[in-house]
């Protein structure tokens, strides 16, 4: 359910971003020795570089009042800091609670976003859900 969950959401990305290349599963590394591999669900890069905007990770599991657990705003961090991006967000399917305000990072000009789709509705409100990411997504390329 997970791969479906994420093709699902990719899909949506990729026909709601206009000035974003959209890169599923891109291999990435933490280290400069390129030891450390890491596979970011997916990265949106600038249509006219190579520059990321943003990284995203999606978990198929509950969102709950106390905010993303250490190891999810951990992974994700790594992400924003290998791409050099400042606009990351944690994706959730199930949730306790509606999104929680942007998480800054200390020390840096990165606040990683955490967001909820809800899968558990009727089709119109799934399809309102996605629409409400993609619009999120853009808003990246304003602040860019």
């Amino acid at each position: 359910m997970n791969d479906l969950y994420e093709k699902f959401i990719t899909q949506i990305l990729i026909e709601n971003t206009d000035n974003f290349r959209v890169e599923n599963r891109k291999d990435i590394y933490l280290d400069e020795t390129n030891r450390y591999k890491m596979n970011p669900d997916i990265l949106l890069r600038f249509k006219n570089s190579d520059r990321v905007a943003l990284v995203a990770d999606y978990k198929y599991k509950k969102l709950r009042h106390s905010g993303s657990s250490n190891p999810d705003m951990h992974q994700v961090l790594s992400y924003c800091t290998s791409t050099m991006s400042n606009h990351e967000v944690l994706i959730y399917s199930l949730h306790e609670v509606e999104n929680t305000p942007p998480a800054p990072i200390l020390n840096t000009e990165t606040a990683i976003r955490q967001m909820t789709i809800d899968l558990g509705g009727p089709m119109e409100n799934l399809v309102n859900e996605c629409s409400r990411l993609a619009f999120q997504e853009k808003e990246v390329q304003r602040l860019g």
